[in-house]
């Protein structure tokens, strides 16, 4: 068990995430069709090597948490992750 520092309360590992209302937290894993398009750009901005686009605040807040893209220098960029994800759906639709 770990003490969280800010307060008295204990985190225990593998225990479920809840609000300050008791209400369990569940992030959803899915990538929605509007993250793989942005994926795909971000994908095609790398290769060509430009700046990527700008990437509505939502969304690259969900693909950060998803670990499909990340932030560096104020760019955003796609991780081997997101590069696996695209590979993976392009799989599926052929």
């Amino acid at each position: 068990m770990q003490w969280h520092e800010g307060c008295d309360a204990s985190l225990g590992f593998g225990q479920e995430n809840y609000n300050n209302s008791g209400e369990n937290i569940v992030m959803d894993r899915r990538l929605t069709q509007e993250d793989i398009d942005w994926l795909r750009k971000l994908r095609q901005s790398k290769a060509t090597n430009q700046l990527s686009a700008d990437i509505p605040t939502s969304v690259v807040r969900r693909l950060t948490q998803l670990a499909c893209a990340e932030v560096r220098g104020g760019r955003t960029a796609i991780t081997y992750r997101g590069r696996d994800e695209l590979i993976e759906r392009e799989r599926e639709l052929n």
